[in-house]
């Protein structure tokens, strides 16, 4: 379980968060050091403590150095051999890089879960202000053996606070379809890939393994046949990532599974496990839709910067 004591922005975590949400594409200097300013801009609005390495990401130059100290025989591949140096994760590192990820995770944890909760309000037909506030508290209590939380009620008030900094942004939710679009594009950053998908692909790979595992499965039964499917998935590309399959990760699914009353026997259980699988596919869904927007605000971005170089004059 990850716990926040002491935790601040770190920037090798910051910078191998980022790497991890590319699926393996590469960055130049200047997206990476673009892309990373809403993260410290994010931090800073939240008076979250921050190491000396994440205050040097504001500059290129700081980017630039970080980069190239986790290239030295760590997670981060540079490769160098065109117009310009870029920079990428690769399948065999990302547990590594995860390593670095992980320092970071707490302080994005609530943003993470503001923006699946918006995007579940988003599919949702009626009370979407209460499907969104439903799905915040069912994604804390789906991660709470993975991470600490606030109690309820200061949870409740954290992400009240953060979605007051959208202009009229309960409207927007009840309104839906487009109106969450835009809200979700005008957030920065997007962070719920880069934080919280490889949890939710562990839960749902052990909710798979489930589907035809006997009441009152073990922990070492359970263990052994998710790691046989979840390996099958990374082959398939079913999951994101190889760092989904994991002990460690399948251990606190147990628990998330137990706790829902997936394991010991009942009438109802193969009907109950069925359905939560069915939910957390719907989740992980919500992290596509959150990624495709974050995809957009990169190109966005791209192409801002693009515009801006080509007017620049020549001299």
């Amino acid at each position: 379980m990850a716990d926040p004591a002491g935790q601040s922005g770190d920037g090798n975590g910051l910078v191998c968060a980022l790497l991890l949400t590319t699926r393996g594409a590469a960055l130049t200097l200047d997206q990476l050091h673009h892309t990373l300013q809403d993260s410290l801009d994010y931090l800073d609005r939240k008076n979250t403590p921050v190491s000396n390495s994440a205050l040097r990401l504001r500059t290129s130059d700081g980017v630039r150095a970080a980069v190239d100290a986790l290239s030295n025989g760590h997670p981060i591949t540079r490769v160098d051999s065109g117009r310009e140096p870029v920079w990428l994760i690769t399948p065999d590192k990302e547990h590594a890089a995860a390593f670095y990820r992980n320092s970071v995770i707490h302080a994005f944890l609530e943003t993470s879960i503001v923006e699946l909760a918006l995007a579940h309000a988003r599919h949702t037909e009626g009370d979407r202000m209460g499907a969104f506030w439903s799905q915040a508290m069912r994604l804390r209590d789906l991660l709470k053996f993975d991470f600490y939380f606030a109690d309820s009620t200061a949870f409740r008030d954290n992400i009240a606070e953060e979605m007051a900094w959208h202009d009229d942004w309960e409207t927007h939710v009840a309104a839906g379809g487009a109106a969450i679009d835009a809200l979700l594009f005008a957030k920065r950053p997007l962070m719920s890939d880069a934080m919280l998908r490889v949890f939710f692909e562990a839960y749902e790979i052990v909710a798979d393994v489930l589907r035809d595992a006997p009441a009152d499965v073990g922990q070492k039964e359970l263990t052994e046949a998710a790691l046989g499917v979840g390996q099958q998935y990374v082959a398939q590309t079913r999951v994101r990532s190889s760092e989904s399959v994991s002990t460690l990760l399948f251990a606190t699914a147990r628990q998330v599974v137990a706790d829902q009353d997936l394991i010991a026997p009942a009438e109802d259980l193969a009907e109950r496990r069925t359905a939560f699988r069915r939910e957390l596919r719907a989740i992980l869904r919500d992290f596509g839709y959150v990624e495709q927007i974050a995809r957009n605000q990169f190109v966005a971005r791209e192409f801002r910067a693009r515009e801006e170089r080509s007017a620049r004059p020549v001299w």
